[in-house]
């Protein structure tokens, strides 16, 4: 079965059987995304943080994905948040500080690892500035291709790679400043 008939009757049947077979099905690129999206990291490893989207996307309502792409947009953007929360927490545990520490305190701490955490302040800005440079620069960073970027927003690979180049530096700006 298509995973996009899978993904549809998960939604509309409340099928968590699907969801099941979906994750089944496209295991291996889900794994390729985590390994990109926790890259430099040691707080997660890549099943946990695909055991822990998965948990997250179970509990999501009102999300509707109309093609297998915006699926793992959407895996790639719920792993990167719980990356965020698990160094967040480890922060604050290690301050010895409730889990719901500020994201200012994280900043400021020593204990947190900075590349998550600038990456994270780094996107935020990026995203203030230009959400659809923001997209992209997500999509590329967990490994979608120029096309598949060009393909999903409607625009020439050409426009992507522009976009890319600008929001890389960009982040490396913010990033090195930080």
């Amino acid at each position: 079965m298509d995973i996009t008939d899978l993904l549809q009757r998960w939604q509309t049947q409340n099928d968590k059987s699907c969801l099941d077979a979906v994750i089944d099905c496209v295991f291996t690129e889900l794994e390729f995304r985590a390994r990109r999206v926790r890259r430099g990291s040691a707080v997660a490893e890549t099943h946990e943080l695909i055991n822990a989207a998965y948990l997250r996307l179970q509990n999501i309502e009102g999300v509707e994905f109309t093609d297998r792409q915006q699926f793992f947009s959407y895996m790639s953007q719920i792993m990167r948040t719980v990356l965020v929360d698990e160094v967040r927490r480890r922060g604050a545990q290690k301050r010895g500080e409730e889990a719901t520490a500020t994201f200012e305190n994280l900043l400021a701490s020593k204990s947190t690892p900075p590349s998550v955490m600038h990456l994270q302040t780094a996107l935020g800005d990026l995203k203030d500035m230009d959400s659809s440079c923001f997209e992209i620069a997500v999509d590329r960073i967990v490994g979608d291709t120029f096309s598949e970027i060009a393909t999903k927003y409607q625009l020439s690979t050409t426009q992507v790679h522009r976009q890319w180049v600008f929001a890389q530096s960009f982040l490396a700006d913010r990033i090195v400043t930080a």
